[in-house]
């Protein structure tokens, strides 16, 4: 059985959603992922999504940017610390392989 959703959270989500679809769009992250809230919050805890395979190494670095400044603006909305390491992560490697 599914569980039964809050009306004021399906609205919440479906606001923030509007609110920052264009970045989103902008992010790289497939729309099937970003457009369904539960996918979206296993994305953001586990930093990958298992449904399509995807996770953060797939974006291009523009991308990346976009989508790490998405979620440090919304960090207090979800809990989005293992996705925001891995893009860290992803900056730093790319700053030491600039370096080499």
């Amino acid at each position: 059985m599914a569980p039964k959703r809050n009306g004021r959270s399906t609205l919440k989500w479906k606001r923030w959603l509007a609110e920052n679809r264009q970045e989103l769009i902008n992010s790289g992250v497939p729309e099937e992922i970003y457009k369904n809230e539960m996918r979206w919050l296993r994305l953001l805890q586990e930093g990958v999504d298992y449904e399509k395979q995807w996770g953060p190494e797939m974006l291009r670095g523009d991308e990346t940017k976009v989508l790490h400044a998405l979620l440090e603006v919304n960090s207090g909305e979800f809990d989005v610390s293992r996705l925001l390491e891995d893009l860290e992560a992803r900056f730093e490697q790319k700053l030491e392989t600039s370096k080499s």
